[in-house]
């Protein structure tokens, strides 16, 4: 078909189901991501915890790096979408999945450009970019919402262009460089367009007058600088990886992923979330560099017996892929599946060249829709299987550990998982295992994986002797962890180790004299070793230091009633937690002991109900309220309420039973 206008194919069929047929199988392909959650690798920072949803500003969205990159039209997307979905997952995955089928859409189109006449390669070539695995993860994956949203920039930039050139009307060339714009304010790798638009020009045959090149420097200039922000967002959070791998074997990594980039658009075998640096031989790299040179070599061949249409594809290829093939070293990934969102674009209009050529030719017409059939039904297959790890963080990160299960990273995210599910013994077994294999590993990283083991025993298990073993481990590694010496305490006290809690928790205020909570925590322990002084002293400095914490002012007031009679301080304390409505049944519980004591006998009834209506302890608020009744000498109101007592449980002296029922002539 020479004329884009024209409406049916030489088949007779309308165009138009020549366009719907790889939307339609993208769509039915991808479905079932409608249901999948939200991911703990990197949605939590995009969605969960979008810190622009707190506090929205459009000079934070302009001028600060989020996560390691400069992609303000994205995050506001997120933030949009956040506060328009809440933290609804179907939402956002249709919001990514209704670009990928726009993006299928402009891959058409721009085949249908590049190939004039010839519907088969635009459809496949569409279908190839719709449902390849590889590119799955930017589909699925919520926080690639960067991913789909550059490439539908990028991809209307490049139309546009191409009518630019054809048509030569400014208004196309002014639209053309506001997409690239758009496209560069959503992920970095944007920067390889003007490029991209270069090998445009010459594959048109464009002469470059001083009017053509000139068209060329507003590219160049956005190019540039958003490239420069791009390595500065990296750098902000340390993602540039020197030390990664050796710095003379950085290049020999760039050639091996070159080559393995490209085997897996044939052969997408070892599919996965994350892709880390492993150990591989330097003959294996040299290896892999001679086959990118060969390739290389059979491309410029291949360019030179077929025509322009090759070297554009291989060239499209090339160009866009070698931003992320780590000849810098960017993260702790060694390649990422979702780099060749826009990058497979080129091979696979080559793919679909040739395709087109078999089935055109007679002879080879039956091998070539055998060939074809099988290649189409592998891709799918492995797809299904993949697309489903992406469920949810489980599966997304148990698929990860099938295929590198030496990467202690993902034990840990899915540790991190089973915490939040409350299954603690999971994430026990996979923090462990983390912790195995980072041994010989980065202390830093080793360190992060004890406190967040001790966490769990602490808040899931209360196994507070493990909790300790960790912390004695991480004391080992980082001396300097001013939290350590605190959660040692904290297990101490709740083993009732009181002394060692104490030891522990006057370390802690050495390095951090005011933490509220170590005054808190030694002041509870000196109260169980009889140091009522003391103890007294620290709730003091607790509240003193932070006023809102209620617990130590409870903490004063039981100190003040049971231990040093200052009963009307203590009630001052409770009045005060009274009014905040802070932990009311132990509240009324303790004032009706201090007004026991003030010999305010009717205030300890009322409050002794309290207590008992608020589910709080009933036997001993009975009995506190039978003590009073002894006071006033209603000795049967006494031994009845202490009978009610003892019928919960409550331990009542029995030989003050016994004067209650004599004394009450029961």
């Amino acid at each position: 078909m020479k004329n884009s206008k024209k409406t049916k194919a030489k088949t007779g069929i309308p165009e138009i189901y020549y366009q719907l047929l790889p939307l339609v199988l993208t769509a039915i392909f991808f479905a079932p991501v409608l249901g999948f959650d939200i991911l703990n690798w990197d949605d939590q920072g995009y969605i969960l915890e979008n810190p622009l949803l707190r506090d929205f500003s459009f000079y934070k969205l302009f001028s600060l790096y989020w996560m390691g990159n400069y992609h303000p039209l994205t995050m506001l997307l997120f933030t949009v979408g956040s506060k328009v979905f809440g933290f609804n997952g179907l939402l956002f995955h249709l919001v990514n999945l209704c670009f990928h089928l726009f993006n299928v859409f402009l891959v058409y189109r721009l085949s249908e450009k590049l190939v004039p006449g010839n519907l088969f390669v635009a459809v496949l070539t569409s279908v190839l970019f719709g449902i390849h695995p590889m590119h799955i993860e930017s589909v699925t994956w919520i926080s690639e919402l960067k991913d789909v949203l550059y490439a539908t920039f990028f991809l209307l930039s490049l139309n546009i262009y191409i009518r630019y050139i054809k048509e030569g009307r400014k208004i196309f060339y002014g639209l053309s460089l506001f997409f690239f714009l758009l496209s560069l304010l959503s992920k970095g790798q944007a920067v390889v367009l003007t490029p991209v638009i270069i090998l445009v020009d010459i594959f048109w045959k464009r002469r470059y007058t001083p009017a053509v090149i000139a068209e060329k420097i507003p590219f160049l200039v956005f190019s540039i600088g958003f490239g420069l922000l791009a390595l500065k967002a990296q750098q902000s959070v340390s993602a540039l990886s020197y030390g990664m791998v050796d710095a003379n074997r950085n290049y020999l990594f760039g050639f091996y992923n070159y080559v393995f980039y490209l085997l897996k658009i044939l052969y997408p075998d070892v599919l996965s979330g994350v892709h880390p640096y492993s150990p591989v031989s330097q003959g294996h790299l040299y290896t892999f560099t001679a086959g990118f040179f060969l390739l290389l070599a059979a491309g410029i061949w291949g360019s030179v017996k077929t025509g322009s249409r090759t070297f554009f594809g291989l060239a499209f290829f090339v160009i866009t892929i070698s931003i992320v093939v780590k000849f810098i070293p960017v993260g702790e990934a060694l390649l990422a599946e979702r780099y060749t969102y826009i990058p497979y674009i080129g091979p696979f209009l080559l793919l679909s060249l040739f395709f087109s050529w078999l089935l055109q030719k007679p002879k080879y017409k039956a091998a070539g829709i055998a060939l074809l059939s099988v290649y189409l039904v592998s891709l799918l297959v492995s797809g299904y299987f993949y697309l489903n790890t992406y469920k949810n963080s489980e599966t997304y990160w148990l698929n990860t550990i099938r295929e590198y299960p030496l990467y202690g990273r993902a034990h840990y995210a899915l540790a991190l998982h089973y915490t939040s599910i409350n299954q603690p013994g999971k994430a026990i077994e996979q923090n462990s295992e983390a912790i195995r294999l980072a041994a010989s590993g980065d202390r830093k990283d080793l360190a992060n994986l004890y406190v967040n083991r001790a966490s769990i025993y602490i808040n899931k298990l209360s196994d507070y002797s493990n909790a300790l073993n960790d912390y004695r481990m991480l004391l080992e590694l980082d001396s300097l962890n001013k939290d350590v010496s605190f959660n040692m305490g904290y297990c101490f006290a709740n083993l009732n180790r009181n002394e060692e809690a104490v030891s522990s928790l006057k370390r802690q205020l050495r390095h951090d004299p005011g933490n509220a909570l170590s005054y808190y925590f030694l002041s509870v322990c000196n109260t169980r070793l009889n140091n009522a002084g003391e103890a007294y002293e620290e709730a003091k400095i607790a509240i003193r230091l932070q006023p809102d914490m209620y617990e130590a002012y409870l903490q004063r007031a039981v100190i003040c009633c049971d231990y040093l009679q200052k009963q009307e301080d203590a009630v001052k304390d409770l009045l005060f937690l009274e009014s905040k409505g802070y932990n009311l049944q132990n509240v009324y519980l303790y004032m009706a002991i201090s007004y026991l004591h003030l010999g305010q006998y009717a205030k300890v009834t009322t409050c002794g109900e309290k207590v008992i209506r608020l589910g709080g302890d009933k036997g001993k608020a009975l009995y506190i309220e039978a003590l009073a009744c002894d006071k006033l000498h209603q000795f049967s109101k006494a031994y009845a309420i202490a009978r009610e007592a003892q019928t919960v449980g409550y331990p009542v002296n029995e030989l003050l039973m016994k004067r209650w029922r004599t004394a009450g002539g029961s």
